[in-house]
C-alpha cells in the first residue's frame, strides 16, 4: 500500500493551515460583522446599507437570536452524548421553520429582508 502523503506533514502545521482558513473566512461575514457591532459604539458603526435601514435593536436581536441558534447546534454536535449527536441532523432542519416562522414574530419582515440579503 502507498502511503499517504498527509503523514509526512505535521500535525501542527495542518492545524495552522486550518486557523489561517477560518481567520480568513471570518472576515466579511455577515454574522461575525454584527457580533462586532454588540460591542461598537454606535457612532463608529460602519455606513452598512443594512444598518441605515434597521433600527440597532432589532440588528442585536437578530444576532443573538442566529447567535443562540449556533449555539444549540454546536453543544449537540460537540456533546459528548452519543444520542444528543442523534438529535443534530433535526435541529437541523429545524433552522428554516424558526427562521420563517418564530423569527419574523419578532422582528419585522422588511427589517429581516434587509438583514439577510447578502453583502
Amino acid at each position: 500500500m502507498c502511503p499517504s502523503p498527509l503523514s509526512y506533514i505535521p500535525v501542527p502545521v495542518l492545524n495552522g493551515l486550518f486557523v489561517c482558513m477560518a481567520i480568513t473566512s471570518v472576515m466579511g461575514n455577515q454574522l461575525f460583522e454584527r457580533i462586532l457591532l454588540l460591542f461598537t459604539e454606535q457612532a463608529a458603526y460602519p455606513p452598512s446599507h443594512f444598518l441605515r435601514r434597521v433600527p440597532q435593536r432589532k440588528v442585536h436581536i437578530f444576532t443573538l437570536l442566529q447567535l443562540l441558534q449556533l449555539a444549540a447546534l454546536c453543544a449537540v454536535g460537540f456533546s459528548g452524548i452519543a444520542y444528543a449527536k442523534m438529535v443534530f441532523p433535526v435541529l437541523l432542519g429545524l433552522q428554516m421553520p424558526i427562521r420563517h416562522l418564530l423569527i419574523p414574530k419578532l422582528i419585522d419582515e422588511n427589517y429581516l429582508d434587509a438583514l439577510d440579503k447578502p453583502m
